[in-house]
């Protein structure tokens, strides 16, 4: 085997492949990547595969005709033997079982490992749904309020819903809190959903320079971007394909829980969302103290009191009815307020009930807390 790549480039790559693979896995097989090279030019494929996640990326490189072939190797190596920048030549040699990294004045080995292509077995699959790059960001701030409990793997995932007329919604919760927004294009008959791994779709996210496709297979989903980084003229472009098993059994029914807006004592107006959202996380305490929001009139007070030291301030909503207090987690709080956006409704109920904020087809549901 014989192939030249750029270094930054396949640094970025193998980073790409590897984030969603723990790194102290006591799985010899999940350590490995594999690369595969075509005969003769053509695009090089890195991919690293467990029994959860598929991860591939595909680049452009130059393979001389004849010089294709398959390798595994550990996948910390050989991100630590490429280098940083400039040119990197990788390569095998009849009779050894070492994979040879060349850069500039530099030659670093790694050893060849014995791997099994471990995978889920995947194709790509129907399309199911696609995040746009307008909406990336709204997206990204659906999965702030996924769960992080291992032990309950079905609130660590995003939920999509097809709503029949070629849109759908997008929800996470962790059951303090919900939040959701439309997507534009989502497939499928009305309630149809799948339900795609929250830290895999915000890598997606995060990394995609265009719009980020969406597939729905039996048990799973695929993801599909391109990051593209680095200066215009010449930039590093990484093409992406993950496939993550979905978690097993039903996704919360949200839809019990959003609550009739006429049902609401006060109704607030965030004015300034970005605002509101720097506010509150000067709240942010350890102990979990709540802050305790007072609207009255045309201002809400916000007080968090942490071992007899309290930390009081404004945030800028315009309110109407009754004077109202309720107590929040100032962190979820921001989040959901954030989320939201500017304009949003907040509906706020008595007797413990959940807080509300709507804007559009984007809307945050967060559980008050009790103050003792």
């Amino acid at each position: 085997m014989l192939v030249t790549f750029d270094a930054a480039t396949l640094r970025d790559a193998l980073r790409l492949v590897s984030k969603l693979h723990p790194r102290s896995s006591t799985v010899p097989a999940d350590r490995l990547v594999r690369l595969d090279t075509p005969d003769a030019g053509g695009v090089v494929t890195i991919r690293r595969a467990s029994f959860d996640v598929d991860a591939r990326a595909y680049l452009d490189s130059f393979v001389p005709a004849g010089e294709g072939g398959s390798v595994f190797v550990d996948a910390k190596e050989l991100e630590t033997a490429v280098p940083k920048k400039g040119v990197v030549t990788l390569r095998t040699e009849d009779g050894t079982d070492r994979l040879y990294v060349e850069g500039s004045g530099t030659s670093v080995s790694v050893r060849l490992r014995d791997g099994a292509d471990v995978s889920l077995e995947l194709e790509d699959a129907p399309p199911f749904a696609a995040v746009g790059i307008e909406e990336l960001d709204s997206v990204l701030t659906v999965l702030a309020a996924a769960g992080r409990d291992a032990a309950r793997p079905i609130l660590q995932a995003a939920a999509i819903r097809a709503n029949g007329n070629g849109t759908g919604t997008v929800a996470a919760t962790d059951t303090y809190r919900l939040h959701g927004t439309t997507l534009s294009f989502v497939s499928g008959e009305p309630r149809d959903e799948l339900l795609v791994r929250a830290d895999a779709l915000a890598l997606a996210l995060k990394t995609a320079s265009y719009d980020v496709g969406i597939g729905r297979g039996e048990g799973y989903a695929t993801l599909r971007y391109t990051s593209k980084k680095g200066p215009k003229r010449s930039p590093r472009v990484v093409e992406c394909w993950t496939a993550v098993r979905s978690p097993e059994g039903p996704f919360p029914n949200y839809d019990t829980l959003l609550p009739d807006p006429s049902d609401a004592a006060t109704v607030w107006t965030v004015l300034d969302a970005a605002g509101t959202a720097d506010a509150l996380r000067r709240h942010e305490n350890r102990a979990n103290a709540p802050t305790v929001f007072a609207a009255a009139g045309s201002a809400v007070s916000v007080a968090t009191k942490v071992d007899g030291v309290e930390t009081v301030g404004t945030v800028p909503f315009e309110t109407t009815g009754d004077a109202f207090s309720i107590a929040l987690n100032p962190s979820y709080a921001a989040d959901a307020f954030l989320h939201a956006g500017d304009g949003a409704n907040v509906y706020v109920r008595d007797g413990l009930k959940a807080l509300y904020a709507e804007n559009g087809g984007t809307f945050s549901l967060l559980m008050p807390m009790r103050v003792g």
